[in-house]
Protein backbone atom coordinates (compact mmCIF):
# COMPACT_ATOMS: atom_id res chain seq x y z
CA UNK A 1 0.00 0.00 0.00
CA UNK A 2 0.93 3.66 -0.33
CA UNK A 3 1.23 6.03 2.61
CA UNK A 4 2.20 9.64 3.27
CA UNK A 5 4.64 11.03 5.84
CA UNK A 6 2.77 11.60 9.10
CA UNK A 7 0.10 9.01 8.28
CA UNK A 8 -0.86 6.01 10.43
CA UNK A 9 -0.54 2.57 8.85
CA UNK A 10 -1.87 -0.74 10.18
CA UNK A 11 -0.22 -4.13 9.71
CA UNK A 12 -2.01 -7.40 10.43
CA UNK A 13 0.07 -10.32 11.70
CA UNK A 14 -1.59 -13.73 11.38
CA UNK A 15 0.02 -16.89 12.72
CA UNK A 16 -0.88 -20.43 13.69
CA UNK A 17 0.56 -23.85 14.42
CA UNK A 18 -0.33 -25.98 11.41
CA UNK A 19 1.83 -28.89 12.48
CA UNK A 20 0.85 -32.13 14.17
CA UNK A 21 2.53 -31.42 17.52
CA UNK A 22 2.44 -28.68 20.12
CA UNK A 23 4.71 -25.68 19.47
CA UNK A 24 6.34 -24.55 22.69
CA UNK A 25 7.40 -21.07 23.78
CA UNK A 26 6.32 -19.38 20.59
CA UNK A 27 7.65 -15.84 20.10
CA UNK A 28 6.62 -13.35 17.41
CA UNK A 29 9.02 -10.52 16.57
CA UNK A 30 7.91 -7.66 14.32
CA UNK A 31 10.82 -5.52 13.14
CA UNK A 32 9.61 -2.15 11.94
CA UNK A 33 11.89 -0.46 9.39
CA UNK A 34 13.55 2.85 10.09
CA UNK A 35 11.03 5.56 9.34
CA UNK A 36 8.11 3.72 10.97
CA UNK A 37 7.38 4.38 14.63
CA UNK A 38 5.43 1.91 16.77
CA UNK A 39 2.18 3.37 18.13
CA UNK A 40 0.25 0.40 19.50
CA UNK A 41 -1.16 -3.05 18.86
CA UNK A 42 -4.40 -4.94 19.35
CA UNK A 43 -2.49 -7.30 21.67
CA UNK A 44 -0.10 -5.64 24.09
CA UNK A 45 3.50 -6.60 23.30
CA UNK A 46 5.70 -8.19 25.91
CA UNK A 47 8.62 -6.01 24.91
CA UNK A 48 9.51 -3.14 22.58
CA UNK A 49 13.24 -2.98 21.89
CA UNK A 50 13.97 -0.16 19.49
CA UNK A 51 12.27 -1.12 16.23
CA UNK A 52 11.48 -4.66 17.46
CA UNK A 53 8.03 -5.40 18.87
CA UNK A 54 7.89 -8.79 20.62
CA UNK A 55 5.02 -11.03 21.71
CA UNK A 56 5.51 -14.21 23.75
CA UNK A 57 2.56 -16.41 22.80
CA UNK A 58 3.52 -19.38 24.96
CA UNK A 59 2.53 -22.84 23.73
CA UNK A 60 0.35 -23.34 20.67
CA UNK A 61 -1.53 -26.61 20.38
CA UNK A 62 -1.34 -28.57 17.15
CA UNK A 63 -3.65 -27.30 14.39
CA UNK A 64 -4.32 -24.28 16.58
CA UNK A 65 -6.59 -21.54 15.46
CA UNK A 66 -5.33 -18.33 13.93
CA UNK A 67 -3.67 -15.76 16.19
CA UNK A 68 -4.11 -12.25 14.72
CA UNK A 69 -2.39 -9.09 15.92
CA UNK A 70 -2.90 -5.64 14.43
CA UNK A 71 0.06 -3.28 14.66
CA UNK A 72 -0.29 0.47 14.20
CA UNK A 73 2.74 2.55 13.19
CA UNK A 74 3.35 6.18 12.30
CA UNK A 75 5.16 7.09 9.07
CA UNK A 76 8.02 9.48 9.78
CA UNK A 77 7.62 13.02 8.51
CA UNK A 78 11.14 13.25 7.05
CA UNK A 79 10.89 10.30 4.68
CA UNK A 80 11.56 11.21 1.04
CA UNK A 81 9.03 10.41 -1.65
CA UNK A 82 9.32 7.12 -3.53
CA UNK A 83 10.76 5.35 -0.48
CA UNK A 84 9.75 1.72 0.07
CA UNK A 85 9.70 0.47 3.67
CA UNK A 86 9.76 -3.26 4.44
CA UNK A 87 8.26 -4.56 7.69
CA UNK A 88 9.53 -8.02 8.68
CA UNK A 89 7.84 -10.40 11.12
CA UNK A 90 9.37 -13.67 12.35
CA UNK A 91 7.83 -16.44 14.46
CA UNK A 92 9.90 -19.06 16.27
CA UNK A 93 9.54 -21.66 19.02
CA UNK A 94 11.58 -24.11 21.00
CA UNK A 95 10.06 -27.16 19.29
CA UNK A 96 11.63 -28.65 16.17
CA UNK A 97 9.63 -27.68 13.07
CA UNK A 98 8.76 -29.42 9.84
CA UNK A 99 9.91 -26.33 7.89
CA UNK A 100 11.17 -22.85 8.60
CA UNK A 101 10.17 -21.49 5.19
CA UNK A 102 6.87 -20.12 6.52
CA UNK A 103 8.32 -18.51 9.66
CA UNK A 104 9.02 -15.11 8.06
CA UNK A 105 6.65 -12.69 6.35
CA UNK A 106 7.08 -9.24 4.83
CA UNK A 107 4.83 -6.24 4.25
CA UNK A 108 5.93 -3.27 2.18
CA UNK A 109 4.75 0.33 2.36
CA UNK A 110 5.49 2.74 -0.46
CA UNK A 111 5.85 6.42 0.43
CA UNK A 112 4.07 8.53 -2.14
CA UNK A 113 4.87 12.06 -3.17
CA UNK A 114 3.83 14.98 -5.36
CA UNK A 115 3.73 14.64 -9.13
CA UNK A 116 2.99 17.95 -10.88
CA UNK A 117 2.27 17.50 -14.58
CA UNK A 118 1.34 19.54 -17.64
CA UNK A 119 -0.23 18.71 -21.03
CA UNK A 120 -0.76 21.21 -23.85
CA UNK A 121 -2.54 21.22 -27.19
CA UNK A 122 -3.45 23.84 -29.78
CA UNK A 123 -6.44 24.32 -32.09
CA UNK A 124 -6.36 24.54 -35.02
CA UNK A 125 -3.08 22.63 -35.28
CA UNK A 126 -2.49 22.27 -39.02
CA UNK A 127 -2.41 24.78 -41.91
CA UNK A 128 -2.91 27.85 -39.76
CA UNK A 129 -2.73 31.03 -41.84
CA UNK A 130 -0.86 34.22 -41.06
CA UNK A 131 -3.08 36.50 -39.02
CA UNK A 132 -5.27 33.64 -37.80
CA UNK A 133 -6.17 33.21 -34.13
CA UNK A 134 -5.32 30.02 -32.25
CA UNK A 135 -6.29 28.60 -28.87
CA UNK A 136 -3.84 26.78 -26.63
CA UNK A 137 -5.35 24.55 -23.94
CA UNK A 138 -3.17 23.74 -20.93
CA UNK A 139 -4.09 20.93 -18.53
CA UNK A 140 -2.04 20.79 -15.35
CA UNK A 141 -2.29 19.46 -11.83
CA UNK A 142 -0.85 17.00 -9.35
CA UNK A 143 -1.07 13.25 -10.00
CA UNK A 144 0.69 12.39 -6.73
CA UNK A 145 -0.73 11.41 -3.36
CA UNK A 146 0.95 14.33 -1.56
CA UNK A 147 0.53 18.09 -2.08
CA UNK A 148 2.86 19.72 -4.58
CA UNK A 149 4.20 22.82 -2.85
CA UNK A 150 5.20 26.14 -4.36
CA UNK A 151 4.29 25.17 -7.91
CA UNK A 152 5.39 27.46 -10.75
CA UNK A 153 4.38 27.04 -14.40
CA UNK A 154 5.96 28.89 -17.34
CA UNK A 155 4.64 29.03 -20.90
CA UNK A 156 6.86 30.36 -23.66
CA UNK A 157 4.99 31.39 -26.79
CA UNK A 158 7.09 30.99 -29.95
CA UNK A 159 8.28 33.98 -31.94
CA UNK A 160 5.57 34.84 -34.44
CA UNK A 161 2.71 34.12 -32.01
CA UNK A 162 1.35 37.04 -30.01
CA UNK A 163 -0.85 36.89 -26.92
CA UNK A 164 -4.22 38.58 -27.44
CA UNK A 165 -5.61 41.09 -24.91
CA UNK A 166 -7.44 39.24 -22.12
CA UNK A 167 -6.34 36.08 -23.87
CA UNK A 168 -5.68 34.03 -20.72
CA UNK A 169 -8.59 32.38 -18.94
CA UNK A 170 -9.44 31.75 -16.19
CA UNK A 171 -8.01 34.35 -13.84
CA UNK A 172 -7.07 33.58 -11.08
CA UNK A 173 -4.47 32.23 -11.17
CA UNK A 174 -3.04 35.61 -12.16
CA UNK A 175 -0.20 35.28 -14.68
CA UNK A 176 2.88 37.42 -15.04
CA UNK A 177 3.38 38.29 -18.73
CA UNK A 178 6.80 39.43 -19.92
CA UNK A 179 6.86 39.51 -23.71
CA UNK A 180 6.13 35.98 -24.88
CA UNK A 181 6.87 34.42 -21.50
CA UNK A 182 3.86 33.73 -19.26
CA UNK A 183 4.45 32.62 -15.66
CA UNK A 184 1.96 31.45 -13.04
CA UNK A 185 2.79 31.11 -9.34
CA UNK A 186 0.24 28.42 -8.56
CA UNK A 187 0.98 27.90 -4.88
CA UNK A 188 0.23 24.42 -3.53
CA UNK A 189 -1.63 21.86 -5.65
CA UNK A 190 -3.59 19.22 -3.69
CA UNK A 191 -3.20 15.50 -4.44
CA UNK A 192 -4.94 14.09 -7.52
CA UNK A 193 -5.90 17.56 -8.80
CA UNK A 194 -6.57 18.71 -12.36
CA UNK A 195 -6.97 22.23 -13.77
CA UNK A 196 -7.45 23.72 -17.24
CA UNK A 197 -6.67 27.13 -18.70
CA UNK A 198 -6.70 28.53 -22.22
CA UNK A 199 -4.47 30.99 -24.04
CA UNK A 200 -5.79 32.97 -27.02
CA UNK A 201 -3.08 34.11 -29.44
CA UNK A 202 -2.61 35.23 -33.02
CA UNK A 203 -0.11 34.22 -35.69
CA UNK A 204 1.63 37.40 -36.84
CA UNK A 205 2.81 38.31 -40.31
CA UNK A 206 6.47 38.31 -39.37
CA UNK A 207 7.15 34.62 -40.09
CA UNK A 208 7.48 32.57 -43.25
CA UNK A 209 4.77 30.18 -44.33
CA UNK A 210 5.32 26.43 -44.08
CA UNK A 211 6.88 26.91 -40.65
CA UNK A 212 6.27 24.79 -37.53
CA UNK A 213 6.16 26.82 -34.33
CA UNK A 214 6.81 25.04 -31.04
CA UNK A 215 5.12 26.28 -27.87
CA UNK A 216 6.78 24.99 -24.67
CA UNK A 217 5.32 24.92 -21.16
CA UNK A 218 7.10 23.85 -17.97
CA UNK A 219 5.86 23.08 -14.44
CA UNK A 220 7.98 22.81 -11.29
CA UNK A 221 7.43 22.17 -7.58
CA UNK A 222 9.80 22.95 -4.72
CA UNK A 223 8.62 19.83 -2.87
CA UNK A 224 10.06 17.40 -5.39
CA UNK A 225 8.52 15.27 -8.10
CA UNK A 226 7.81 11.56 -8.53
CA UNK A 227 7.93 11.79 -12.33
CA UNK A 228 9.88 14.70 -13.84
CA UNK A 229 9.21 13.33 -17.33
CA UNK A 230 5.71 14.88 -17.36
CA UNK A 231 6.88 18.38 -16.40
CA UNK A 232 7.31 19.63 -19.96
CA UNK A 233 4.78 19.79 -22.79
CA UNK A 234 5.19 20.96 -26.39
CA UNK A 235 2.41 22.06 -28.73
CA UNK A 236 3.49 22.25 -32.40
CA UNK A 237 1.68 24.70 -34.70
CA UNK A 238 2.12 24.48 -38.48
CA UNK A 239 1.74 27.75 -40.38
CA UNK A 240 0.60 27.16 -43.95
CA UNK A 241 0.52 29.37 -47.02
CA UNK A 242 -2.04 32.15 -47.22
CA UNK A 243 -3.36 32.31 -50.81
CA UNK A 244 -4.18 36.01 -50.40
CA UNK A 245 -0.55 36.94 -49.86
CA UNK A 246 1.33 34.55 -52.15
CA UNK A 247 2.66 35.51 -55.57
CA UNK A 248 1.66 33.71 -58.76
CA UNK A 249 3.14 35.19 -61.98
CA UNK A 250 2.42 33.68 -65.37
CA UNK A 251 3.13 34.72 -68.96
CA UNK A 252 1.79 33.69 -72.29
CA UNK A 253 3.34 34.83 -75.56
CA UNK A 254 2.38 34.00 -79.11
CA UNK A 255 3.98 35.03 -82.37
Amino acid sequence: PEARPGQMVTFTIAGANIGGAQAENVVVTDTLPAGLHFVGASRAPDAVLGQEVIWKLGDLERDSGLVAIEVVALVGTQLPASTTLTNTVVVRGDTAELTHLNNTAYARVHIGGPDPFVVKRVQPRYSVLLGQRVTYTVNYGNLGSMPALGVVMTDILPAGVSLLPNGIQPIPPVPNVAGNVITWSLGDLPPFSLYTLTIQAQVTGTIQHSTTLLNNVYIWSKSGDLNPNNNVAVAPLHVGQNPQTCTDVSADKTL
